[in-house]
């Protein structure tokens, strides 16, 4: 199957998700940028990090198509591989539950917001692409000798958030994340590690913001992206 895009988000979100001409905006792009940057750069991480880690509710197989009543998916099989590279369809579920929780739990309850038509029906293909991009990003940049360390997350997160918004409390910054956000060090490490990963590309391949999606696109375009399942 041909390689495809999900749909770009926020200033940040856009680095981590490159879009095709043909698709939808993302939620993203409707939070608040709060004044402070350090405040703005923990709402990008917590934002991505509370759609990590949730109760994992598996959809049902028959015949490749995902429905209710029928066999289960093992969980360690296939979502799509890239460049032979295996995304697991219980991370993959994992991720696409947490995110629906997010989105028609907690988002739609802030003053104001709203979704784009039809982004929730969407929203499966959605995660999907965007775990591609990621694994594809990350190969990228091991390619290129970069390899984004926990330490490396870590030492971001307590200049841009834990210190500024914490007093540098980790024990406060992890029990804010778990009563609030419901999500973990962890999983924000993993939406921390991305960031880096895509600030590097930016840097070292000399590509201007504005160019950054038409550059994914045409990476997944020379790259050999499956999908295992039907969206």
């Amino acid at each position: 199957m041909p390689a495809q895009s999900p749909i770009s988000g926020n200033a940040r979100g856009e680095q981590a998700a490159a879009s095709s001409p043909s698709s939808a905006p993302s939620p993203f792009n409707k939070i608040p940028i709060l004044n402070s940057q350090s405040r703005s750069f923990f709402l990008f991480l917590v934002c991505g990090a509370a759609i990590i880690g949730l109760v994992v509710v598996f959809f049902l197989l028959k015949g490749g198509n995902l429905k209710t009543g029928e066999k289960k998916i093992d969980p360690n099989s296939p979502a799509a591989t890239v460049n032979g590279e295996v995304i697991k369809f219980g991370e993959y579920q994992q991720l696409l539950n947490s995110q629906r929780n997010y989105w028609e739990n907690v988002y739609l309850k802030q003053e104001g917001a709203t979704l784009p038509e039809g982004f929730l029906e969407t929203l499966d293909k959605y995660i999907l692409d965007q775990m591609i991009t990621h694994e594809l990003l990350n190969q990228f940049a091991i390619s290129k000798g970069v390899d984004v360390t926990d330490d490396w997350a870590r030492g971001e997160l307590e200049e841009n958030v834990v210190k500024p918004q914490y007093n540098g409390d980790w024990a406060a910054f992890e029990k804010d994340l778990a009563e609030n956000y419901n999500s973990s060090l962890e999983s924000v490490y993993k939406t921390t590690k991305q960031e880096i990963v895509v600030r590097n590309i930016l840097k070292t391949e000399n590509i201007e913001q504005a160019n950054f999606d038409q550059w994914v696109y045409d990476l997944k375009q020379r790259s050999q992206i499956e999908y295992k399942i039907n969206l």
